[in-house]
């Protein structure tokens, strides 16, 4: 094929794939600007020739105009994506509660800029871990929503363990609220908590709300304000009856923890002692081989002794989980079990019946203030052994909480010994392996508590 020829052919191939003008357009000029009547001549930086025969100036002209229109297109439409990608709208308030009730104050960029307590259980939570409510600061909502609810239950506002009823089952409730609040963007922090706490395998239904509202001034106020509850009650008296009302809490959490204690320890001799009998002309010259410390992995035990070492070790577990106390023989539990005797005989079988009466009818003024409660606290101190209660319920009723700061020393001592100490607890069995929640079992749940559908 000659030069000429190829050309030809290469025009004519062109021509077929290029679309034809439409009438009105083939009646438009190409520039609708007037042609001057001498057109400058080319800058030489600008005139080249190349091997096809195309000079630079023609390209320069023909085409930079377009390339200036599809930049400015581009930075256009990146400059709408940026704009779109940023924060938009004001401050904004995402409350949680559990019964534990916490605001987070939410600036522009949906990171946590306040953390305030609601309530008195909300104190609780807040002061569980020293910094704790200060590590939520700069947290996404998601994510402090997520840790919030954890932190719930290890302080045991959540059961771990309970896969609901229609009468009783885990529920957070969620509401945002702010300028640009929306049902969806509550949804989506709802949608977090629940898959979280479905890889724990922890039962949690989340109902979520939103109010489209300015909340900038409740959030300066919150902001402004301290963080804890109890720190915002200015009124004296008022601060009084929130102490003691702590402090009788306190009281009832401790005598609950005193008692299952108590329970646990005889509790687990009683059953040693049961293993004895059962054992029978099998007990050997030594008392360890009546225990569950021997025959817990033992091939050769019986049914009967197979079953009370079952029971034994739940005792145990729930023993090392909650007091965190173990033995690994029998002996090193029999130390301790005769040193825990010995500290608790100033109290008779007579005295905890009674305070198991006290702690099921509700500990409070008329059941434990006054003098003419004395003989019951007595009790109560000489079994619980709790020496900061003693020193709260003293000042109390002797009038030693005379001043805002002295009731505001009382109550930091208090909440924090409370917190910590329901932490210590409810921690241990948060941490106990579970399996994740699926589907099916999740819709199971929702079917159960009446949500589903």
């Amino acid at each position: 094929m000659s030069r000429k020829d190829f050309f030809e052919k290469l025009n004519d191939e062109l021509d077929a794939i290029t679309p034809p003008l439409s009438a009105a357009l083939q009646a438009e000029p190409i520039a609708s600007a007037p042609c001057p009547e001498t057109a400058p001549e080319p800058e030489a930086a600008f005139v080249s020739v190349s091997a096809g025969g195309h000079t630079g100036g023609s390209f320069r002209k023909t085409r930079l105009p377009a390339l200036l229109l599809a930049g400015v297109l581009f930075f256009v439409l990146l400059a709408g994506v940026l704009l779109l990608a940023l924060p938009r709208g004001g401050v904004s308030l995402l409350s949680l509660d559990i019964n534990p009730s916490v605001q987070l104050v939410l600036g522009a960029s949906g990171r946590v800029e306040a953390v305030v307590s609601g309530n008195a259980d909300g104190d609780t939570v807040l002061l569980s871990e020293e910094g704790f409510a200060s590590s939520l600061v700069g947290m996404r909502a998601e994510e402090a929503a997520v840790a919030l609810t954890d932190r719930a239950a290890q302080t045991g506002y959540l059961d771990v363990f309970n896969e609901g009823s229609a009468k009783e089952y885990n529920e957070v409730t969620l509401l945002l609220t702010g300028g640009n609040a929306s049902k969806e963007r509550a949804e989506e922090i709802a949608a977090a908590v629940t898959a979280h706490s479905r890889s724990e395998g922890v039962y949690l239904y989340v109902s979520a709300g939103a109010v489209r509202e300015d909340a900038a001034s409740e959030a300066a106020s919150l902001t402004e304000d301290a963080a804890l509850y109890y720190a915002r009650i200015h009124e004296a008296e008022t601060l009084a009856a929130y102490a003691e009302s702590s402090a009788y809490a306190y009281a009832e959490t401790l005598l609950a923890d005193a008692l299952k204690k108590y329970d646990l320890f005889c509790g687990i001799q009683t059953l040693n002692e049961q293993l004895a009998e059962a054992c029978g002309e099998t007990l050997g010259a030594f008392p360890d081989t009546a225990s569950y410390w021997y025959w817990r992995e033992r091939e050769d035990a019986s049914e009967q002794i197979s079953a009370l070492c079952e029971e034994a070790a739940r005792a145990l577990a729930e023993m090392r989980l909650r007091f965190g106390q173990e033995w690994d023989s029998y002996f090193s539990f029999q130390v301790a079990y005769t040193a825990y005797m010995f500290a608790a005989s100033a109290v008779s079988e007579e005295d905890v019946a009674e305070l198991r009466g006290l702690l099921e009818e509700g500990i409070g003024r008329e059941n434990f203030g006054g003098a003419e409660n004395f003989s019951v606290r007595l009790k109560y101190y000489n079994f619980v052994g709790s020496d900061l209660l003693q020193t709260v319920f003293s000042a109390l009723f002797g009038g030693g909480t005379g001043t805002t700061e002295e009731l505001f020393s009382v109550l930091s001592s208090l909440i924090a010994s409370e917190a910590q100490a329901l932490y210590l607890r409810y921690s241990a069995l948060f941490s106990l392996p579970r399996a994740a929640i699926g589907d099916e079992q999740y819709a199971a749940f929702l079917a159960r508590i009446g949500k589903a559908g």
